[in-house]
């Protein structure tokens, strides 16, 4: 969700909603529902989420930054 954020400028934004949706309130932030939630939280369009939610656009930039994260 992090990389359709970056279209809307909304990627930190959502970085920091990620962090504290984890680690203070123990959300589970692998579960596409929640994450479309708080999307919807920080204002993401309908239709980025719609698009996340849908489809596995993004997935070798993902690949490609969990390859370089172990690098």
């Amino acid at each position: 969700l992090l990389h359709f954020a970056k279209e809307e400028n909304l990627q930190n934004k959502l970085k920091e909603v990620l962090l504290e949706a984890h680690f203070v309130k123990g959300s589970n932030i692998g579960d596409k529902n929640i994450l479309a939630e708080l999307g919807k939280n920080i204002g993401l369009s309908d239709v980025i989420i719609e698009r996340f939610m849908n489809s596995q656009e993004q997935s070798e930039e993902v690949q490609k930054d969990i390859y370089e994260a172990f690098q």
